[in-house]
Formats: structure tokens, sequence, C-alpha cells
């Protein structure tokens, strides 16, 4: 018995996986589904392909709080386009995702709105769903202030569903 769960790209894999294989729960935080403007144009995903390497752009506090953490100083060139790649295989893969889903989104998130969270619990097929959109400019909800709020979110939400009870 797993619940499998991702941050940004790995919140793709994580649904992904759901929608393939007999899980427990799902958790996905900033999926990037319903991408903001330039980013939902074909034109920036030509623009991005330019550079084999994009940097990303950090904070002190930002790179400070991912100290302890894995994370990735630059997006592949492609990673927009692969972004757009794994919408449409979300589309068509969400209405297999049965086990109990939770998506986590920011209200601001500067890379996709928040309205990904009605798509994405639009189209699965659990019977137990769970939402959280925090009040921050951030993409990644699982730094900062609001981190442990967004764990605390989380863990409540399988708590609820009884993800965790050992004899579901």
């Amino acid at each position: 018995k797993a619940v499998v769960g991702g941050n940004s790209f790995g919140a793709y894999m994580a649904l992904h996986l759901a929608a393939k294989y007999p899980i427990v729960g799902v958790f996905a935080i900033s999926v990037p589904y319903m991408l903001r403007f330039p980013f939902n144009t074909r034109i920036m995903v030509r623009i991005a392909r330019l550079r084999r390497l994009w940097t990303k752009k950090f904070s002190v506090t930002e790179r400070a709080e991912r100290e302890a953490a894995y994370y990735y100083e630059h997006m592949h060139g492609n990673g927009l386009g692969i972004v757009h790649a794994g919408n449409r295989v979300l589309d068509r893969e969400c209405s297999r995702i049965t086990a109990p889903c939770f998506v986590a989104h920011a209200s601001g998130d500067p890379l996709a709105g928040d309205k990904s969270v009605e798509s994405i619990l639009r189209n699965v097929k659990s019977k137990i769903t769970g939402s959280y959109v925090a009040q921050t400019r951030r993409h990644h909800l699982l730094y900062g202030s609001g981190a442990k709020n967004t764990e605390k979110k989380i863990v409540d939400f399988f708590d609820s569903a009884h993800v965790f009870n050992k004899s579901a």
C-alpha cells in the first residue's frame, strides 16, 4: 500500500502513477496544469527551446530554504514543452484516478493558475477528494513560512480519509 505525491513536475508524476497503479492515495502540490500567460502559448515553448538550460531565479531566502533539500538550479530548455505534454497526458489519465486525491496550489502561483485544483478534482474518479489554495504568490508550497501548514493539510486529509488506518 502506497501514497504517492509530488511537487510541481513531480505532481504530474504522482498523478500519472495514481492513474496507472493501485495506490491508496495521491497528493499533487503546485502542479503546473493550467498555465498562466505567456507560459500557455506555443511561442513561449519555442523561445524556451532556444537555450539548453534556463537558470532558475531563487532569492537568498528561497536558496536557504532548499539548503537541506533536493532541488535543481536549472530548467531544461524543453521543460515547458514537457509540461505542455504532461497536461495532455493528465487530460487523458485523470479519469483513471480512483484513490483519495488531494491537490494544493497557491492563489498567486506565477506559473499556473489555482483553477488547476478545481479542474483536476472535477476529472478524477475518486470519491474522496480534498484541496487547499494557499494565499501566496509562491510556486513551491513545501518551502517557506507556509510549508508546515501545507504538510498539515496533506496529513489531515489522509487521516480523515482513513488512508493510514491499519484496519483499512
